[in-house]
């Protein structure tokens, strides 16, 4: 089973390896969102904030990742894995 958000095929990257879960590019996300609805940035990302990211449908819920910031993505990482 997977599911799709509506509207955002184009902010497809891939699946995960184990579930087939849809991943998305939130950034890509936030510019069809400006796109299709004539946001401002902080538009999109007030509305993507409040209607996707905190969207919980079980465990397929599709994941979001951010590319734009490897280096914050494992400083954020190693915190997770300190003891």
């Amino acid at each position: 089973m997977t599911i799709k958000f509506d509207g955002f095929d184009e902010a497809i990257i891939g699946i995960t390896a184990n579930s087939d879960t849809i991943v998305y590019d939130g950034n890509r996300i936030l510019q069809l969102l400006s796109e299709q609805n004539d946001f401002s940035a902080e538009e999109a990302l007030e509305f993507m904030e409040f209607n996707i990211i905190g969207l919980y449908a079980g465990e397929y819920t599709p994941v979001i990742v951010w590319l734009d910031d490897p280096e914050g993505v494992l400083a954020y990482v190693a915190t997770l894995t300190e003891d």
